[in-house]
């Protein structure tokens, strides 16, 4: 590394100190030294609990579970500690119709009970090509270029991940101007989805709470969805 490059580089982590988990060589891509902040700013127990219930992988803030389920999480500005997106969920073609997608999100769900963090969700059904894709190479399609995958426009597949999402408690929500640079704007709002823990922090969930869409009851517990 270059004297020129290695000051460049402790500049970078001492405006950003979590930067320092990470190497020059793995963040010459400018854009990476924000998926790293996006991965160390997620809320600290969440991301703790994460790494003991899930296996890690090669890229932070994705994660597997049982070799059959790959998801990852992204940090969210307003947010703070209390919240974190999931931003991707995927079960190759082998394991699907085995409730592989149901568990997971079982799995994540406690995970926010157990760290009182709310799981952000967007309902914006992809297919990665490729008659077999794993895991290993689903992390190089998501996490690389943006390219090697397509969204399914079809009705069907939303109807059935909204349900999942459903069955798992989490909630309609409406996000507003706070999920723009995630594309929400182009997704329905009926897509737009939000778990919230028992142990979620009050004060928060008061500033969220006008968020929530279709519902009568309270914020926490049981609610009922009105149609």
């Amino acid at each position: 590394m270059g004297e020129y490059e290695n000051l460049f580089h402790q500049m970078r982590c001492s405006m950003h100190p979590l930067l320092r988990h990470f190497s020059q060589d793995s963040l010459k891509n400018p854009d990476k030294y924000g998926q790293a902040l996006d991965y160390w700013n997620l809320p600290v127990a969440f991301r703790r609990e994460c790494h003991r219930r899930f296996d890690s992988t090669s890229v932070p803030g994705y994660f597997q579970w049982m070799g059959k389920c790959l998801f990852s999480f992204d940090s969210l500005s307003f947010s703070g500690s209390h919240a974190a997106l999931l931003r991707n969920i995927f079960v190759p073609k082998e394991y699907r119709g085995q409730r592989v997608c149901k568990d997971a999100l079982t799995q994540i769900t406690e995970v926010a009970e157990s760290t009182g963090t709310c799981i952000l969700a967007v309902v914006h059904p992809f297919e990665i090509h490729g008659s077999s894709i794993g895991l290993k190479a689903a992390i190089e399609v998501l996490h690389g270029t943006g390219t090697g995958f397509t969204h399914v426009e079809d009705k069907e597949p939303q109807i059935a991940m909204n349900q999942r999402l459903r069955m798992a408690g989490f909630r309609n929500y409406d996000f507003r101007d706070s999920m723009s640079e995630h594309g929400s704007k182009s997704i329905p709002i009926a897509n737009q989805w939000i778990f919230v823990p028992q142990s979620v922090d009050k004060l928060f969930l008061a500033g969220i709470s006008d968020r929530f869409v279709n519902e009568t009851g309270s914020a926490i517990g049981t609610v009922g969805i009105s149609t």
